[in-house]
């Protein structure tokens, strides 16, 4: 049986990834490409063995949001892309509290279900 303790890590886990993401986001919003050096250093390209594979997921899966969205937005002027980037997190960052909440509704669904 699921307990409450194990619900609510399920939720802190996925309210983690999704708050890391968007720190790191912002953090690229803010460091510009000197942080995506540092994240493109970690990528392998191209991933030829499974820990290389795995690495790129976990990075990807942790952090990649920010980086995606950096190099979306290159194409436009410096002060437009930072505009769109800013905006693109601010809906991210409203996205992610909704999400969050909808992870933490279920769990409370599923606890009062079983319990």
């Amino acid at each position: 049986m699921l307990s409450e303790g194990v619900i609510e890590w399920f939720e802190l886990f996925f309210a983690y990834i999704i708050m890391a993401q968007l720190s790191y986001g912002f953090l690229v919003l803010i460091l510009g490409a000197t942080i995506i050096e540092y994240y493109e250093w970690g990528i392998f390209r191209p991933a030829e063995t499974k820990f290389q594979k795995a690495t790129n997921f976990f990075l990807k899966s942790i952090i990649g949001i920010g980086p995606y969205f950096y190099h979306r937005f290159s194409r436009y002027s410096f002060l437009k892309r930072k505009l769109y980037y800013l905006i693109t997190l601010i809906g991210l960052t409203v996205f992610g509290l909704i999400l969050i909440g909808l992870i933490r509704l279920i769990g409370r669904i599923i606890i009062k279900v079983l319990i």
